[in-house]
């Protein structure tokens, strides 16, 4: 058990609806994987909608 993950092996944290706060959980999670790969994209008609 660790700090992201409970007795049961289930991930701790909640999904938000802050993208950045999302992303900084993410980096945190998986901060000791080498084979995670992070792009920032930007989606919808106007290309305006930040995605990850």
């Amino acid at each position: 058990m660790d700090r992201f993950h409970d007795k049961n092996h289930k991930m701790k944290g909640k999904i938000s609806k802050d993208l950045e706060q999302n992303i900084a959980y993410l980096e945190a999670v998986f901060s000791d994987c080498n084979d995670i790969v992070k792009k920032k994209f930007y989606v919808g008609k106007k290309k305006t909608q930040e995605c990850m």
